[in-house]
């Protein structure tokens, strides 16, 4: 993959990070820094309070790729 570059899944109906139990989620491309950085709480996601309370630092798509897959 091209640097500047990164493919993180998105449920394409909340166009968010998608959470474990999203149906379809949709592998995207975007350039770094461009990708959505919240989790989708439509099927099962982050309750959108606790997404509201996290910390800056913790929101990297690396961290929230690990708890995705519950790393």
């Amino acid at each position: 993959m091209a640097d500047g570059v990164v493919n993180v899944y998105i449920d394409p109906t909340t166009d968010l990070l998608a959470a474990p139990g999203c149906p379809n989620p949709v592998l995207e491309t975007f350039l770094a820094g461009t990708e959505p950085v919240d989790i989708c709480n439509v099927h099962g996601g982050v309750p959108e309070e606790e997404e509201h309370q996290s910390d800056s630092k913790d929101r990297s798509w690396w961290h929230q790729l690990r708890n995705w897959w519950g790393v």
